[in-house]
């Protein structure tokens, strides 16, 4: 699924797929934990909203984050770079 924050900060939005990353975690299904992934990229302030290429550099953080484990938080850095929050627990 995709979620649009207009005028968040990517820090805020990292923080906000956090919160949710960590209120799943404690769900469980048939006996086991429900995890979840998340990649997280923003618009650069002042340019134009660019949904194609936002929602690119989202999914590959997205699958950045299950190559490096799953059950994370990883941002899309300003410098293109990938920085991942390991699960807690």
């Amino acid at each position: 699924f995709l979620v649009l924050l207009p005028g968040a900060s990517p820090e805020r939005a990292q923080e906000l797929a956090e919160q949710l990353r960590s209120a799943v975690a404690t769900v469980e299904h048939a006996g086991r934990p429900v995890t979840m992934s998340f990649g997280v990229a923003a618009s650069e302030p002042g340019q134009p909203f660019r949904f194609r290429e936002v929602f690119a550099r989202a999914d590959a953080a997205l699958y950045a984050a299950k190559r490096a484990g799953r059950n994370r938080v990883m941002p899309l850095l300003r410098d293109g770079g990938l920085a991942a929050r390991a699960a807690v627990g």
